[in-house]
């Protein structure tokens, strides 16, 4: 960057904390120390037994790509790898044929991600149990850490900030785990300071597979590849004029231009609310967004008769929530009990749906 000039955003001054340096430090060295450790390690006949079992089950053949990702995890023997997967690549299903590999051979394996319902497609996914990366880290800091778990896979890895990273890679140290994170750098970023994952690809030499199996789409396929690149402008700009993306000029008419779908999807394409909710969900990145597009599909609903009488409830904080007899509320509830030693990671309470949510549960029922 420029040290001289009035350009804005040119400063080269750079600010961090000690304790970031040092989780980043501590997951560099681990990285060196760990590597042709010998961990969690298969013989390339038990690899290769994996992959045409899991061919078998699934009805189709792994690319040479993914042949060569899911015999890389298992025989390599690597304490801490780093695989990186275009959108669309399959990495949950090169999970599935390693996690049959480690099967055969008794090898015990677990999953983080950074949410609970994360932590449920995975292992729904490839069969992989998982709990959050806050929930392990409880486990380690309640001095039980990773003992028994042979291989930990931290999925979407790149969403996992340096400092969470750095306590999980010193768990996995003292317990002889070995750490499989995948991701992809150029995609989904971590909200804290989170550059180990490139870092730590570069460092093991890491696997990229590149071949999008999902989108069936020439035009999606090739939007985003050109999202990887970091020319993001034009990869929306393909997906807009390709039917993908419809751009409005304000917030305003973006929410009505969404609530009119939503009106329009709901009575042609899925009249019954479980259906619905099945079939299409409505996503905003703020609180006040999905209030308005709660409020907006209450309005249409009432001016179409299908709402009652009204009732106000109060919620925690001080905050009201307003529903009317016939409103459809989607109820969500973390459950605590794999905290305790009990039950599964995550419990999911499920009813017809609001049409808008955030990360944070927005559409609440009174009494939870």
């Amino acid at each position: 960057m420029p040290t001289l000039g009035s350009t804005v955003m040119s400063s080269t001054a750079r600010y961090t904390t000690q304790d970031i340096l040092d989780a980043e430090e501590s997951v560099r060295v681990q990285a060196l120390e760990r590597f042709d450790t010998g961990t969690a390690q298969l013989t390339a006949d038990q690899a290769a037994t994996a992959i045409d079992v899991f061919q078998v089950a699934a009805g189709f053949e792994l690319s040479a790509e993914q042949q060569a990702a899911v015999t890389r995890v298992l025989t390599a023997g690597h304490g801490i790898d780093a695989l990186v997967g275009v959108a669309g690549a399959g990495k949950s299903t090169l999970m599935e044929a390693c996690r049959i590999g480690w099967d055969a051979t008794g090898t015990t394996y677990a999953g983080a991600t950074l949410a609970a319902v994360a932590a449920q497609q995975l292992h729904d996914a490839s069969g992989i149990p998982a709990r959050t990366v806050a929930a392990w880290l409880a486990e380690i800091e309640n001095g039980n850490g990773l003992r028994g778990v042979d291989v930990l896979v931290v999925d979407e890895a790149t969403m996992v900030d340096d400092r969470a990273t750095a306590l999980l890679m010193g768990a996995a140290a003292r317990a002889g785990t070995k750490v499989v994170g995948i991701g992809d750098h150029l995609q989904l970023q971590a909200i804290g300071p989170g550059g180990w994952f490139k870092e730590t690809h570069r460092l093991v030499h890491g696997l990229t597979f590149t071949e999008n199996r999902s989108q069936e789409d020439a035009a999606e396929r090739a939007a985003l590849d050109v999202w990887r690149t970091g020319d993001h402008e034009l990869a929306l700009r393909m997906l807009a004029e390709g039917g993908r993306l419809h751009p409005a000029e304000s917030a305003d008419e973006a929410r009505s231009q969404i609530l009119m779908a939503w009106d329009e999807l709901r009575l042609q394409e899925w009249a019954d609310p479980h259906d619905l909710i099945a079939n299409t969900v409505v996503l905003a990145a703020r609180n006040s967004d999905v209030d308005a597009l709660n409020l907006g599909a209450q309005a249409i609903r009432r001016q179409g008769g299908e709402l009652g009488a009204e009732h106000t409830y109060a919620l925690p904080g001080g905050d009201t929530l307003t529903l009317a007899v016939g409103d459809v509320v989607r109820v969500r509830e973390n459950d605590y009990r794999s905290r305790r030693g009990e039950g599964r990671t995550c419990s999911t309470a499920t009813g017809p749906s609001s049409p808008a949510w955030t990360s944070a549960t927005t559409s609440r029922s009174p009494g939870g």
